[in-house]
C-alpha cells in the first residue's frame, strides 16, 4: 500500500500542472491588436467631419480686380470690382459695386456728379500702370452694404487708398475725419469741385 500512495501523488501533481499551463495558454492567445480598447477605435472611426463654414457676409479683406478696366466707374465715384480671393476661402464674387468708405462724392443730379465721375476715372487711369493689386477691406463695425445693395469698403489701389486719392483730387469729401488733411489740401489748391460746385 505505501508504494501505491507514492505513485498516485506524482500523477495528481502532474495533472494539476498540465491544467494550469493549459489555462495560461488560453488566456494569452490574444494578439496586441486585439487588446486595444473598443471604445478608442470607435471614437477614432466615428468622429464626424467638421461642417463646411459658410460666410454670412462680406469678408474682411479681398484681392480684387476691375470689372471693366476701360470703364472702371460703376456709378458716381463707386467702382465695379470682381472680388477674387480671401484667405478664409470665401467664393469669388464678380461684378460687385464698391462705394469707397469714409468719402462722399456728388449724388446723381447734384452739381459736379458727371465731373466727379470723369475725374475719378481719369485718376484710376493715371495710377493704373503703378497698381499691381487691388484690395477691398470692409471696416469692422461699419455697414458693409448700403440701401442700394452696393458694398461699402476701403479700396486700395496698390500703395494708394482710393478714398483719399478722390478727396485730395477734389472729387469727393471726407465724411469720417480720416482724410481731413487731404481735404484741406484740395480746398486750398482749389482742386476738382472745390473750384466750382464746392467753392465758398
Amino acid at each position: 500500500m505505501p508504494t501505491k500512495k507514492k505513485t498516485i501523488a506524482p500523477v495528481a501533481a502532474a495533472i494539476a500542472l498540465i491544467a494550469a499551463l493549459t489555462g495560461c495558454a488560453t488566456e494569452n492567445t490574444k494578439t496586441p491588436n486585439e487588446t486595444v480598447a473598443p471604445e478608442q477605435t470607435q471614437t477614432q472611426t466615428q468622429e464626424p467631419a467638421p461642417e463646411a463654414w459658410i460666410p454670412e457676409g462680406p469678408a474682411d479683406d479681398w484681392t480684387a480686380e476691375l470689372t471693366d478696366p476701360a470703364d472702371p466707374i460703376a456709378e458716381g465715384t463707386s467702382i465695379g470690382l470682381n472680388l477674387i480671393a480671401w484667405a478664409g476661402g470665401h467664393p469669388a464674387n464678380d461684378g460687385v459695386v464698391v462705394v469707397p468708405w469714409g468719402v462722399e462724392g456728388p449724388a446723381a443730379g447734384e452739381c459736379g456728379f458727371d465731373e466727379a465721375r470723369a475725374g475719378a476715372a481719369a485718376k484710376i487711369r493715371e495710377l493704373a500702370p503703378q497698381v499691381d493689386e487691388w484690395r477691398v477691406s470692409y471696416v469692422e463695425g461699419a455697414d458693409t452694404v448700403n440701401a442700394e445693395g452696393q458694398h461699402v469698403a476701403k479700396i486700395a489701389m496698390g500703395d494708394w487708398g482710393y478714398g483719399p486719392v478722390l478727396v485730395r483730387a477734389g472729387w469727393a469729401k471726407d465724411t469720417g475725419g480720416q482724410y481731413a488733411e487731404d481735404q484741406t489740401i484740395a480746398q486750398q489748391a482749389g482742386s476738382g469741385l472745390w473750384a466750382t460746385c464746392w467753392a465758398e
